[in-house]
């Protein structure tokens, strides 16, 4: 059941992204130190906007995903077909969907709407009630605690800045005047380090949103009907961390607690995914019981996230901190 890339999703969306993100962190630094309140006010509201935009967009094209990878399973497994094809129109219309390109610089309500409207028929009531799960997840409120680690590390940032130009030896009322009164000072300061926060918070944020509309579509009866579990996907590459490469191939159902603990991303900047897993694929591995219940892995101690990380479980339950 191929799908995208994680790490090619996660380029994909930097470039038609970021940028809103890593502009609007710089300027709320800049208003940070220079103390100008309406201004960062202004940013942080901006950036809250932009993370709900940018989240709910990334949370659809994981749904997308999932609904894909259950179009390619009915594809190749005929003994699914009878569930999904009443008509040869309809069976034209699952392949037509199968290979769509999923990644248009949409807004969220857009995508929403173009995730309904281009699923399809048989697969429709997944998409709608996916997008309605969306919807809620991505509302207004829902994104507060990403804004708020946004401006947390930006008051962190502004306060080292200070400091620094205070260890120049000018007084502290004098440093701060004088690099206050410049934007352009300030920004030369602070341009690198706001690049670089928001590129690794961004991506977090678009993984993190990934792995929960994979999670929402795949919560839909007819999708566990079809694929019925998850595998975990680390890119096993020589950048691949220890305990990301203990969790690769583990097999758990959809609902499975596991998930809580393995729910990618696992560290920043991580590229691991989960994929769906259908019925006959299960059963060739020898991964069914004769009721049709999974049989999951065992989960291995060395496999979970990265020390220090602010891991929030499955993030389409809510706890999407």
């Amino acid at each position: 059941m191929p799908e995208v890339d994680v790490s090619v999703l996660l380029e994909d969306m930097s470039g038609r992204y970021a940028q809103d993100y890593t502009e609007l962190v710089q300027r709320m630094t800049v208003a940070k130190i220079r103390e100008d309140k309406v201004d960062f006010s202004h940013a942080r509201n901006q950036l809250e906007e932009v993370i709900r935009q940018t989240m709910g967009v990334a949370a659809v094209v994981g749904a997308s995903q999932s609904l894909q990878a259950t179009a390619r399973v009915v594809q190749s497994e005929p003994e699914l077909q009878a569930l999904v094809f009443t008509s040869p129109w309809m069976e034209t219309e699952i392949y037509r969907f199968a290979d769509q390109s999923i990644l248009p610089r949409v807004t969220l309500e857009e995508a929403l709407e173009d995730l309904i409207t281009r699923t399809p028929v048989t697969l429709r009531r997944a998409a709608m009630r996916t997008s309605q799960s969306i919807a809620k997840l991505y509302g207004e409120g829902r994104v507060l605690a990403f804004a708020k680690s946004a401006e947390a590390a930006v008051t962190k940032k502004a306060q080292e800045v200070l400091t620094e130009t205070f260890k120049l030896g000018l007084g502290e009322n004098e440093a701060a005047k004088a690099l206050r009164s410049s934007v352009a000072a300030v920004s030369k300061r602070t341009g690198p380090w706001s690049e670089a926060y928001s590129r690794l918070a961004f991506r977090n944020n678009v993984n993190t949103a990934v792995t929960a509309g994979r999670f929402r579509a795949a919560q839909d009866p007819i999708s566990k009907t079809i694929a019925p579990a998850f595998i975990f996907d680390a890119v096993g590459d020589r950048d691949t961390r220890d305990n990301h490469n203990a969790a690769d191939g583990l097999v758990f159902d959809v609902d499975a607690v596991e998930w809580n603990k393995l729910a990618p991303p696992l560290g920043h900047n991580c590229r691991c995914s989960i994929r769906l897993m259908s019925r006959p694929m299960l059963r060739r591995m020898q991964r069914l019981e004769a009721d049709g219940t999974v049989i999951n892995s065992k989960l291995p101690h060395d496999a979970r996230p990265d020390p220090g990380f602010r891991h929030g479980g499955r993030p389409d339950l809510g706890r999407i901190l």
